[in-house]
């Protein structure tokens, strides 16, 4: 995925420089949506996780 981050050249156009800022918030971007459903379902199974160990406490 980032076989494109390579060092800045210091003779690197503008235009390429602009392209790599880009596309590193977009990438940023999509990795923080990731983590948010990441989080989200980790925290569906912790709730699924207690209330089956509160069933076993009952039983």
């Amino acid at each position: 995925m980032l076989h494109w981050l390579k060092e800045v050249d210091e003779n690197i156009s503008r235009e390429e420089l602009e392209a790599r800022v880009k596309d590193l918030y977009e990438l940023v971007e999509l990795l923080l949506k990731k983590n948010k459903q990441n989080d989200e379902i980790i925290c569906k199974m912790y709730s699924e996780l207690e209330g089956l160990k509160n069933r076993m406490n009952i039983a």
